[in-house]
């Protein structure tokens, strides 16, 4: 028991320096030095030129000075940080992004198989044309069902047929 009377008397001891380690004073003299004490600085030191008072939070002397206040226009539009946006305007916001992401998604998947399809169409027309080239004789079969070879003019017309589907491969 007496063990931890000393150590809370302890805690509350070394609370207190660490008080007293609080109560700072940070300015900048006139030479543009950073000064630290305990005691207050000169009357002739302006409040700009003061980082630090005891009870005060630190400034960071590097940080750019605060803003102006935004006119009256900015602050109507809901994005200033004075008017944060309610969790209904969050919610709306958050839906949008979604939908946005969706058609996004939708309009990528549809590229997708168009260019596949664009893919898969130039190799057939590639295949068809090695055929027509290689000089095999080709057979087809009409409306009757009634099969016949293509002559040399047919196969030259469908040479350039597959030719030109093949412009934009």
């Amino acid at each position: 028991m007496n063990r931890i009377i000393s150590k809370a008397a302890l805690a509350i001891v070394l609370g207190a320096f660490c008080q007293i380690a609080l109560a700072q004073w940070v300015w900048k003299d006139e030479a543009g030095h950073t000064v630290y004490s305990d005691q207050p600085p000169p009357p002739n030191v302006s409040k700009a030129h003061i980082m630090k008072s005891p009870g005060a939070s630190s400034v960071d002397p590097l940080a750019p000075a605060p803003a102006a206040p935004a006119p009256a226009d900015s602050a109507a539009d809901g994005n200033s940080p004075a008017h944060p946006k309610s969790l209904a305007e969050q919610d709306l916001d958050y839906k949008k992004r979604q939908k946005d992401a969706a058609e996004a998604a939708k309009k990528k998947s549809e590229e997708d198989a168009k260019t596949a399809q664009n893919a898969q169409r130039c190799e057939a027309s590639r295949q068809a044309l090695a055929t027509l080239q290689s000089g095999v004789r080709i057979q087809r079969s009409d409306d009757q069902g009634q099969r016949y070879y293509l002559d040399d003019s047919q196969r030259a017309s469908e040479v350039a047929k597959l030719q030109q589907n093949m412009q934009g491969c």
